[in-house]
């Protein structure tokens, strides 16, 4: 075991300055992809009224943005943990926006599905990268609520790319949907050169005296902005190495209890994003039950206000429920809502639980998004929350054919049937095998892993 003194003296800072700061600078990256991962709908309407594209190839649309999520997180995962939080930061929206720009200039729909595939590098990088590098700054007793702050700023990008939609596409078209995230990219990229590295990451990887420095800044504005000393420093106990190059490499996964925490991301992140599915196929169905293209962009950005205070809500509730019982609350309620929803035809109830649902959704995404990278060690942090998340962009890019098919045998009530039972395993998995990480320093979760390296899947 070696002692973390850096874990130590971020979790003993009070909220500040500098921690909005870095809110503020992840976050701004973070509203961009959200808005251009949700443009997806009211963009995939508008190319099949003008006969850009048919309703046989909105799924390949859908499953290539998500193929490029997948391999985004992929390499994202390996490049934060070898070169560290920013460097990967910062290449991810450069990817991205550049590639949203192309996407703008597309001359045909085979050409906007390569862009998309190559935006969707950026944005699964993107992803990945900004959960973990909040949680590494934060400290424990807050780290469930920032979380919560972090996906509501990062989902306000769902009702702004609606409503943008719906004042955008009927005067502009559809090629300003992509020209507007791609030029808030390059701004948000210039604004990020000067984010700081993760000391804990510093730390494992031998550059101490970085991470000292960065600590030092913090603690001196702090001090002088409260006008108190810091509370005493006790060191924190860490599961792995702090003296240099990181002792786990990618192999740690897939043994002992790092493998059983692997196995329940992946799982609690496969059923959270076939839930997305709902967000996805809602302006496509409208439109086919014989709503015009303004109604149909109306319903669905009242319905997509939901995300706003279903961030809130999940922070809120991972703090105080717990990781478990948020995710577990979180699931049963957008089952009811969802299953409700598929049997709902009044615009008004249409409108009202799709925000339930949307609210549940974002909720719930809170948690998951809290807990996963809590699970694993900093030396591979994002390797493993990246891991989680690309697995369940291999069930999204499968996800919207699956949709299709239910879509034409059973109808809008039975898609959204199988969305809410499935969402609903989320709270049998944390239920039976979930752990609890509320509270606890990143360290101490790690020094759980050293103690118990060969844990076996087994129901608590």
């Amino acid at each position: 075991m070696a002692v973390s003194m850096t874990g130590a003296r971020l979790d003993r800072l009070p909220i500040c300055s500098f921690h909005y700061r870095l809110l503020a600078l992840i976050s701004a990256g973070m509203f961009i992809d959200a808005f251009d991962i949700y443009l997806m709908g009211p963009v995939l309407a508008e190319l099949v009224r003008t006969k850009w594209t048919t309703p046989a190839d909105v799924a390949t649309f859908i499953s290539i943005t998500f193929l490029g999520l997948f391999l985004g997180t992929v390499v994202s995962g390996w490049l934060g943990d070898r070169f560290g939080r920013r460097t990967t930061y910062q290449l991810n929206l450069l990817i991205f926006g550049l590639a949203s720009l192309a996407a703008a200039a597309a001359p045909n729909y085979t050409v906007l599905l390569i862009c998309r595939f190559v935006a969707g590098i950026g944005l699964g990088g993107e992803i990945v990268t900004g959960y973990a590098t909040l949680a590494e700054f934060v400290p424990a007793r807050n780290r469930g609520n920032w979380q919560g702050y972090l996906i509501t700023l990062t989902n306000a990008g769902l009702p702004a790319s609606a409503f943008v939609a719906l004042a955008v596409i009927p005067s502009l078209g559809w090629r300003w949907m992509f020209v507007i995230p791609g030029v808030l990219a390059l701004i948000v990229w210039l604004m990020r050169k000067n984010m700081p590295e993760s000391p804990r990451w510093c730390e494992i990887h031998g550059r101490k005296a970085e991470a000292d420095a960065i600590l030092t800044k913090t603690e001196a504005a702090v001090e002088k902005a409260t006008g108190k000393s810091l509370p005493s420093l006790s060191a924190v106990v860490s599961g792995e190495s702090v003296d240099g190059a990181p002792a786990m490499g990618l192999g740690a996964l897939f043994r002992g209890v790092l493998l059983r925490r692997v196995i329940i991301g992946v799982l609690l992140m496969v059923f959270l994003n076939f839930g997305y599915t709902f967000l996805t196929w809602v302006p496509t169905i409208l439109l086919q039950s014989g709503k015009d293209i303004f109604n149909t962009l109306l319903l669905t950005s009242i319905m997509q206000l939901g995300a706003i205070p279903g961030g809130l809500i999940g922070g809120w509730g991972s703090d105080r429920l717990g990781r478990r019982g948020g995710i577990i609350a979180f699931s049963v309620l957008i089952t009811v809502f969802a299953v409700v929803f598929g049997f709902m035809k009044d615009p008004m109830g249409l409108a009202v639980i799709g925000f339930m649902v949307i609210l549940g959704t974002y909720a719930l995404a809170a948690v998951i998004y809290t807990y996963v990278p809590e699970l694993f060690p900093t030396a591979v942090r994002l390797r493993g929350a990246g891991t989680c998340i690309a697995v369940s962009r291999v069930t999204n890019a499968m996800g919207p054919y699956a949709v299709a098919f239910i879509l034409t045998t059973a109808g809008a009530t039975g898609v959204f049937i199988v969305v809410g039972a499935v969402v609903l395993l989320n709270a049998i998995v944390m239920g039976a095998f979930g752990e609890e990480t509320r509270g606890k320093s990143l360290e101490t979760i790690g020094e759980d892993v050293a103690a118990t390296p060969h844990a076996p899947l087994t129901a608590n």
